[in-house]
């Protein structure tokens, strides 16, 4: 920074220094120590760390103002206005602006920049502390996520999948710079939405449309990812991709897991109901409100019937424990249930298990009225992540047994059919026996008549 930025860094430094006890060159040229301390944190942070954060600080000053103009996270929106407005004026007037107002341009970049040292001068004459500091940090880091959102869900595959997709309509996109949007109208729509997709209204209008069908489809097949958040990285799945994550990861680093044994999940859907009058309680719910089927945190979620475990891994494979989804008659405490009964049930009647609430979903009760017109109840299912080793090595040890007992049917078939050949042999020469008997008595007879003839 220019001006005076460097003498009161130094200042700042020096007055750290001295308060984290750090050695300084008096006039004399020899160390003197100052042992002061104003809070733990300053006492038990290296001296290197303090240098660097307080250097660092008037970076952090400027990154938090611009994330706060971008996310739209500031105190004030019309700084946010005003860089919509400089923006749709920069791309509009391009030509214009360059061609009469580009020297005048460069004066206004330093002279913002000299507006700016200034304010870092202030900033920094406020003495700021290591809290002031973490605090700063805690911050832009928070911005910088909130900014990062959209990408940071995205995988490798979804990139390459999203790249492939481009490159398949790159015709088309050809053909529309060419015939509607030329390139300047093009910037200037991209732009304004990049700028304006964390404010207020444009997530409001992006929860709206996505509730249409047709809009979901339409950005399914522009982008060739599936952007819902059903089955990806929200909601119901956004902890276990956490912990898929760091497990390979872990894997990864150490070639085995520390803990071979499976980590289990309990995913939770809500199924939401409301009451029409005089057709009764249907899954068909109004159109700003939340769907048939939500989490936890009333993100949109999959029917029971269509709900799938995440994608498997090279590393990490999923299986169900429980056999089906069963429902949580206590709706997760809301109802009292007898020891006697089990507080799950994998067969419910169709009023088991909700807790009603009135039109705006609020007021809930254990008990129908005709006050209440909107209800919901839980399922839960338990599924587990092991190692994919570990899942071959069952698979094979399942299907072994299953070999086994196939061999063990075919070999009782067999000794059954071993048994009926030994006992239709012994039949068989029983009946050659009394053939035979019957034929030298018949003989005998012969002989007999022959005789006496």
């Amino acid at each position: 920074m220019g001006g005076n930025t460097t003498k009161v860094i130094r200042a700042a430094l020096d007055k750290n220094e001295a308060e984290s006890g750090v050695s300084k060159m008096n006039d004399s040229g020899s160390l003197e120590k100052v042992n002061v301390a104003t809070s733990p944190l300053l006492t038990s942070t290296p001296p290197t760390i303090s240098k660097a954060l307080v250097k660092l600080y008037p970076y952090l000053i400027l990154i938090d103002g611009i994330l706060n103009v971008i996310t739209w996270t500031g105190k004030n929106i019309w700084s946010s206005i005003l860089m919509l407005c400089l923006f749709i004026t920069s791309v509009v007037y391009f030509e214009t602006l360059v061609k009469y107002f580009g020297h005048l341009a460069i004066i206004a970049i330093l002279w913002g920049y000299s507006l700016l040292d200034n304010h870092i001068e202030n900033t920094l004459t406020s003495s700021p502390t290591l809290e002031d500091i973490a605090l700063l940090m805690n911050r832009v880091s928070l911005k910088s996520d909130i900014l990062l959102s959209p990408m940071v869900n995205l995988g490798t595959q979804d990139i390459q999948r999203l790249l492939y997709t481009t490159v398949i309509l790159s015709p088309i996109y050809v053909m529309i710079t060419w015939l509607l949007l030329p390139p300047r109208s093009l910037m200037l729509m991209v732009g304004l939405f990049l700028l304006t997709y964390h404010s207020p209204w444009s997530k409001v209008a992006r929860r709206l449309l996505w509730k249409f069908k047709a809009v979901r489809l339409l950005v399914f097949y522009v982008t060739g990812l599936d952007l819902g958040g059903i089955n990806k990285d929200q909601g119901i799945f956004a902890t276990v991709q956490k912990q898929v994550k760091k497990l390979a990861s872990t894997e990864n680093a150490n070639g085995v897991l520390s803990d071979s044994k499976p980590i289990r999940f309990t995913y939770v859907l809500y199924e939401n109901q409301r009451r029409w009058l005089g057709i009764g309680w249907k899954p068909s719910m109004l159109s700003y409100e939340r769907t048939p089927w939500t989490d936890e945190f009333l993100n949109e979620a999959p029917s029971p019937e269509n709900f799938h475990l995440p994608e498997e891994t090279s590393s990490m494979a999923w299986r169900w424990v429980d056999k089906t989804w069963r429902l949580d008659m206590t709706n997760d405490g809301a109802i009292q249930v007898p020891n006697s009964k089990a507080r799950t049930s994998a067969d419910p009647s169709p009023d088991e298990g909700f807790i009603y609430y009135d039109n705006t979903w609020k007021k809930p009760s254990k008990e129908d009225s005709f006050s209440k017109y909107t209800r919901r109840r839980r399922w839960v299912r338990t599924a587990e992540l092991i190692k994919a080793s570990d899942f071959d090595e069952k698979v094979k040890n399942s299907n072994r047994n299953s070999a086994i007992e196939q061999e063990l049917e075919v070999s009782g078939t067999n000794s059954l059919t071993a048994e009926q050949e030994l006992e239709n042999s012994e039949k068989v020469k029983e009946h050659a026996k009394k053939s035979r008997g019957a034929y030298n008595r018949g003989n005998q007879r012969i002989c007999r008549s022959i005789k006496y003839q």
